[in-house]
Protein backbone atom coordinates (compact mmCIF):
# COMPACT_ATOMS: atom_id res chain seq x y z
CA UNK A 1 0.00 0.00 0.00
CA UNK A 2 1.33 3.33 -1.25
CA UNK A 3 1.76 5.71 2.05
CA UNK A 4 0.18 8.78 2.81
CA UNK A 5 1.58 12.17 4.63
CA UNK A 6 4.44 11.93 2.54
CA UNK A 7 6.25 15.00 1.77
CA UNK A 8 7.80 15.30 -1.83
CA UNK A 9 9.33 11.73 -2.60
CA UNK A 10 10.34 10.60 1.02
CA UNK A 11 8.49 8.64 3.44
CA UNK A 12 7.90 10.51 6.67
CA UNK A 13 7.78 7.71 8.93
CA UNK A 14 7.38 4.04 9.14
CA UNK A 15 3.45 3.34 10.38
CA UNK A 16 2.05 5.68 7.17
CA UNK A 17 2.19 8.80 9.44
CA UNK A 18 3.75 12.27 9.33
CA UNK A 19 6.43 12.89 12.15
CA UNK A 20 4.74 14.62 15.54
CA UNK A 21 6.60 17.64 14.38
CA UNK A 22 4.94 17.95 11.65
CA UNK A 23 1.78 17.02 13.36
CA UNK A 24 -0.77 20.30 14.47
CA UNK A 25 -3.13 18.09 16.39
CA UNK A 26 -2.91 14.26 17.43
CA UNK A 27 -6.57 13.72 19.61
CA UNK A 28 -4.73 10.45 21.96
CA UNK A 29 -6.03 7.00 23.04
CA UNK A 30 -7.86 9.01 26.25
CA UNK A 31 -9.47 12.16 25.01
CA UNK A 32 -12.61 12.61 23.29
CA UNK A 33 -13.78 15.45 20.76
CA UNK A 34 -17.20 16.71 20.97
CA UNK A 35 -18.61 18.93 18.32
CA UNK A 36 -16.97 20.76 15.28
CA UNK A 37 -13.18 20.23 14.65
CA UNK A 38 -11.76 22.28 12.00
CA UNK A 39 -7.64 22.37 11.40
CA UNK A 40 -5.54 23.82 8.63
CA UNK A 41 -2.55 20.76 8.85
CA UNK A 42 -1.99 17.20 9.75
CA UNK A 43 -4.34 15.66 12.03
CA UNK A 44 -3.99 12.33 13.72
CA UNK A 45 -6.84 10.61 15.90
CA UNK A 46 -5.96 7.50 18.32
CA UNK A 47 -9.41 8.36 20.60
CA UNK A 48 -12.53 9.07 19.43
CA UNK A 49 -14.61 12.15 17.75
CA UNK A 50 -18.44 12.79 17.31
CA UNK A 51 -19.56 15.34 15.71
CA UNK A 52 -17.84 16.47 12.53
CA UNK A 53 -14.01 16.46 11.37
CA UNK A 54 -12.14 19.16 8.65
CA UNK A 55 -8.73 19.64 7.96
CA UNK A 56 -7.40 20.52 4.49
CA UNK A 57 -4.11 18.51 5.06
CA UNK A 58 -4.08 15.05 6.00
CA UNK A 59 -6.12 12.39 8.40
CA UNK A 60 -4.57 9.62 9.65
CA UNK A 61 -7.42 7.12 11.97
CA UNK A 62 -5.97 4.99 14.48
CA UNK A 63 -6.75 1.39 14.88
CA UNK A 64 -7.91 1.98 17.74
CA UNK A 65 -9.53 5.14 17.06
CA UNK A 66 -14.06 5.24 16.85
CA UNK A 67 -15.10 8.54 14.81
CA UNK A 68 -18.63 9.24 15.19
CA UNK A 69 -18.77 12.28 12.23
CA UNK A 70 -18.94 13.23 8.61
CA UNK A 71 -15.06 13.77 7.76
CA UNK A 72 -13.53 15.99 5.02
CA UNK A 73 -9.91 16.13 3.93
CA UNK A 74 -7.31 16.48 1.82
CA UNK A 75 -5.68 12.62 1.96
CA UNK A 76 -7.23 9.66 4.70
CA UNK A 77 -5.58 6.41 5.99
CA UNK A 78 -7.99 4.70 7.82
CA UNK A 79 -7.00 1.97 10.42
CA UNK A 80 -10.07 2.61 12.73
CA UNK A 81 -14.12 2.89 13.30
CA UNK A 82 -15.66 5.45 11.34
CA UNK A 83 -19.56 6.41 11.52
CA UNK A 84 -20.26 8.96 9.01
CA UNK A 85 -19.84 10.48 5.82
CA UNK A 86 -16.19 10.80 4.47
CA UNK A 87 -15.31 13.35 1.36
CA UNK A 88 -11.76 12.71 0.79
CA UNK A 89 -10.69 15.14 -1.78
CA UNK A 90 -7.65 13.07 -3.02
CA UNK A 91 -6.87 9.35 -1.83
CA UNK A 92 -8.16 7.35 1.09
CA UNK A 93 -6.50 4.32 2.37
CA UNK A 94 -8.15 1.89 4.29
CA UNK A 95 -6.26 -0.54 6.19
CA UNK A 96 -7.16 -4.31 7.30
CA UNK A 97 -8.79 -3.18 10.04
CA UNK A 98 -10.74 -0.09 8.57
CA UNK A 99 -14.64 -0.68 9.59
CA UNK A 100 -16.42 2.29 8.04
CA UNK A 101 -20.38 2.65 8.15
CA UNK A 102 -21.28 5.37 5.75
CA UNK A 103 -20.25 6.74 2.43
CA UNK A 104 -17.24 7.11 1.12
CA UNK A 105 -16.17 9.77 -1.36
CA UNK A 106 -12.75 10.10 -2.81
CA UNK A 107 -10.47 11.32 -5.99
CA UNK A 108 -8.78 7.44 -5.33
CA UNK A 109 -9.49 4.54 -2.98
CA UNK A 110 -7.11 1.74 -1.43
CA UNK A 111 -9.02 -0.82 0.27
CA UNK A 112 -6.77 -3.72 2.13
CA UNK A 113 -8.64 -7.13 2.14
CA UNK A 114 -10.28 -7.27 5.71
CA UNK A 115 -11.80 -3.64 5.53
CA UNK A 116 -15.01 -3.37 5.74
CA UNK A 117 -17.43 -1.13 4.22
CA UNK A 118 -20.93 -0.25 4.69
CA UNK A 119 -22.08 1.88 2.77
CA UNK A 120 -21.71 3.30 -1.31
CA UNK A 121 -18.03 4.06 -2.45
CA UNK A 122 -17.82 6.93 -5.51
CA UNK A 123 -14.21 7.48 -6.93
CA UNK A 124 -12.49 8.36 -9.79
CA UNK A 125 -13.32 12.53 -10.01
CA UNK A 126 -11.09 15.11 -8.31
CA UNK A 127 -12.61 16.52 -4.91
CA UNK A 128 -12.70 20.32 -4.69
CA UNK A 129 -14.17 22.39 -1.81
CA UNK A 130 -16.10 25.48 -2.82
CA UNK A 131 -14.61 28.56 -0.80
CA UNK A 132 -18.40 29.58 -0.10
CA UNK A 133 -19.80 26.65 1.70
CA UNK A 134 -16.72 24.36 2.39
CA UNK A 135 -18.69 21.44 1.13
CA UNK A 136 -16.99 19.25 -1.31
CA UNK A 137 -17.46 18.90 -5.04
CA UNK A 138 -16.60 16.66 -7.77
CA UNK A 139 -14.79 18.04 -10.53
CA UNK A 140 -14.52 16.29 -13.89
CA UNK A 141 -12.84 16.95 -17.37
CA UNK A 142 -11.91 20.76 -15.39
CA UNK A 143 -15.76 21.72 -15.08
CA UNK A 144 -16.94 22.30 -11.63
CA UNK A 145 -20.43 20.51 -10.91
CA UNK A 146 -22.42 21.83 -8.73
CA UNK A 147 -23.56 19.95 -5.32
CA UNK A 148 -27.17 19.27 -4.98
CA UNK A 149 -28.44 19.90 -1.35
Amino acid sequence: MATLFQKGDEQRDEDHGPSVAEVETIIGPSVHVEGNFVGQGDVIVEGSVTGTLKTTRNLRVGENAVIQADIQAQTALVSGHVEGQLTIKDKIELTSTARIKGDIRAGEISIDSGAIIHGRCECGEKIESTKATGEMERVADGKDKKSKK
